[in-house]
């Protein structure tokens, strides 16, 4: 996001350059047509463009103002949709792993909330309105999972800060009326309210209406406030999780909808199955911890206009009629303060626009959202920031575009009449610029994919990708440096840029497959996994005796046994394989077949004698699956990629060929890259440059 804070003056002025390609005084003309600044302030804000901020590269008066690097970021920047990305990298990607934005912004709402609450809950005392959270939806929908990466991030025990509902008694929830002052009972409350965040797992499941008021408590946005004549300090925030309302059970009053927010992850778009899989990733690899003391309060509270911005923008035409009964948008304002706070940003705008667009996902899971809401509010926000509102937004680069067409039937029609046909020096860089800079934000990809490819383990392709990208990012204009891209420097980029896409490219495909054969792997074991506990369970209900007079109990002990031995974890690596699980179903079948060649004999069958399991169930029909890298080998020796790969390890087919790029470009392997030999040296170097 932008860090970049504009006034209304500023925003027009940015606004039109993006959307025009303008001179200076193009720009003034375009400005007192539509009554905006003078021509002081333009000269002003043109100056702080270029000096303070370079997000506009020098030139006259009369050439076009072009948008640096920096600008074309701030520009995209201010046309995407507002999001938050925590600054530490490891937490924004452990949060960017939950399936849906609401579950997402969930967990972005409850700490930003917590800190605002840390830092600001005292200085604004009753004007606080502080919200807490509710979400409804089936098993596995990953709800308990959320208040988890919340009590990981700030380092909360579980076995306080996640507490069931089920079998709370109303004075384990808030303590026991033994105080008596003032000639009145009032409550010893417990340590709970003072937690700076709790899970209330199973809301619903309260077994009694004094639990379920006790619980409600927790649900309140005041700060200090008085229940059963006893002063309460609330500092903890709520998350309480529930499953769909039963019939005969509680209802949460809107007093208290209207206090927190609300999600009904029924109704999001995801699978059940994805859940548990995401859940396990996130349960069994570790989080990041977020800094919550020292911070710098850099707004202590909300102006009159920004309260009203967020509520005109809330309630603007996207939510219904039966909605406004329960939104409150003061509730937003906490979560402004606390985003500030821990972006150390002064930003109102962007994160209310943020904050807004997430509130609006908490509402639509509810229904009380209408119309094309996200397209008409990314509208808005692109409006807004770049200070434009009936005009077209347009790409500068689309602009670009042409104006390169019409240089070149300018070039050619002077030919033809043998005329000199002077072009415009910075058309000229315009032109040049508008294909080299396309081509360094191409190479930055292929250096973030090859670091998303196992990037901790290939230095050595990292390190001249680095270099190649530092030497044609010297190239490109600056405030104290003037454009020295040639065509000349763009041919050589776009020959190493070919180079690396040629290596990048089938290393890319044999690591998305690997990674999907991985999926596939994993899904099975699991299929196996479940076949064999249907099995296990199966087994353990047979009654009655064999022919012999053997009890069928002691029967299936050993089949029972061997399933043991696969589904418990400790020996699963084991007993896992195809030969094991091979005997497993010889030994049912072998047991079903006697049971009915029994029954056979026997005049009248008895009925329910055992309860036969579904041995031929097709999952468990293909063990022909390999958990090996066979796969893989065969892959290696097809392509004939000269030598084979010596190593103690079996690797996947893309990391073979990792390896064998970064061992070439350490100068150990052969002259020519692993893949096709070239008449040139790789990446513009030479094994000696190496």
């Amino acid at each position: 996001m932008s860090e970049i804070v504009m006034n209304d003056d500023e925003k027009q002025v940015f606004g039109l350059i993006c959307s025009n390609s303008v001179s200076r005084n193009e720009l003034l003309e375009l400005l007192k047509e539509r009554e905006g600044c003078s021509r002081a302030t333009l000269d002003r804000i043109l100056k702080k463009f270029k000096n303070t901020w370079e997000i506009i590269g020098k030139g006259s008066q009369r050439a076009k103002l072009i948008l640096t690097e920096k600008g074309r970021e701030e520009e995209k920047s201010r046309k995407t949709k507002p999001t938050v990305t925590f600054d530490n990298p490891g937490l924004a990607k452990v949060i960017s792993k939950l399936p849906t934005r609401a579950h997402r912004g969930l967990v972005e709402f409850i700490l930003s909330v917590i800190v605002a609450k840390k830092y600001l809950a005292e200085k604004l005392g009753d004007k606080g309105i502080w919200g807490n959270f509710i979400i409804s939806g089936r098993p596995k929908d990953i709800k308990t999972l959320l208040g988890e990466i919340v009590c990981r991030t700030l380092e909360l025990p579980f076995e306080t800060h996640i507490q069931r509902c089920l079998g709370k008694s109303e004075a384990q929830v808030l303590g026991e009326a033994t105080l008596i002052e003032d000639g009145l009972r009032k409550l010893r409350l417990p340590p709970y309210l003072l937690y700076p965040f709790i899970v209330w797992d199973d809301l619903d499941k309260a077994s009694t209406r004094g639990a379920w008021d006790a619980l409600l408590v927790y649900l309140d946005g005041r700060y200090k406030f008085e229940e059963r004549y006893t002063p309460i300090t609330k500092q903890v925030t709520t998350l309480a999780t529930m499953n769909p309302k039963k019939k005969g059970g509680f209802d949460i009053p809107d007093y208290y909808l209207r206090r927190a927010f609300t999600v009904n992850s029924a109704n999001l778009p995801c699978d059940q199955k994805e859940n548990e899989i995401i859940g396990t990733d996130i349960s069994d690899n570790p989080i990041p911890k977020l800094k919550v003391e020292g911070l710098t309060v850099v707004e202590d509270r909300l102006d009159k206009d920004e309260k009203d911005f967020i509520r005109d923008l809330l309630y603007d035409r996207w939510i219904t009629d039966e909605a406004k009964g329960i939104v409150d948008a003061n509730l937003l304002h906490a979560v402004v303060l606390g985003i500030l706070i821990l972006k150390k940003s002064v930003d109102v705008r962007y994160y209310s626009f943020w904050a807004v667009e997430t509130y609006l996902c908490f509402l639509d899971t509810l229904g009380y959202t209408k119309g094309a809401w996200r397209e008409e509010l990314t509208q808005e926000w692109s409006n807004y920031v770049l200070g434009s509102n009936d005009d077209k937004l347009k790409e500068e680069w689309e602009e670009q575009a042409k104006q390169i067409k019409e240089e070149k039937d300018r070039i050619d029609e002077g030919k033809k009449k043998i005329k000199v046909v002077v072009i415009d020096k910075d058309a000229r860089e315009r032109v040049l610029l508008s294909k080299y800079t396309p081509k360094i934000d191409r190479l930055k990809e292929v250096k973030n994919s090859f670091e998303e490819m196992d990037g901790d383990k290939q230095h050595t392709v990292l390190l001249c990708l680095s270099m190649d990208l530092r030497k044609f990012r010297l190239y490109l204009p600056t405030e104290k440096r003037a454009n020295r891209v040639t065509e000349d420097v763009l041919r050589e980029l776009e020959i190493v840029l070919t180079e690396w896409e040629e290596q990048y490219k089938p290393i890319r495909e044999a690591w998305e497959k690997e990674k999907k054969q991985e999926r596939e792997r994993k899904e099975y074991r699991e299929a196996i996994l479940r076949q064999l506990t249907d099995w296990k369970a199966s087994l353990k209900k047979w009654r009655y005796k064999d022919k012999n007079g053997v009890l069928w109990t002691e029967r299936v002990k050993p089949a029972i046994a061997k399933i043991g031995n696969v589904l418990n974890p400790k020996t699963q690596k084991k007993f896992y394989n195809k030969t094991y699980l091979y005997e497993i179903k010889s030994d049912i079948v072998a047991l079903i077949a006697e049971v009915r060649i029994q029954e056979e004999e026997a005049e009248t069958k008895k009925a329910g004698l055992v309860e036969m399991p579904q041995v031929l169930s097709g999952v468990f029909d293909d063990l022909t699956r390999e958990e090996s890298m066979e796969v893989i080998e065969e892959a290696v020796e097809s392509v004939g990629a000269g030598e084979p790969f010596k190593t103690t390890r079996t690797v996947p087919y893309y990391e073979y060929l990792l390896i064998k790029l970064d061992r070439w470009l350490k100068g150990k392997g052969k002259k020519q890259p692993p893949t096709k030999p070239k008449t040139i040296g790789f990446m513009g170097r030479t094994e000696e440059d190496l």
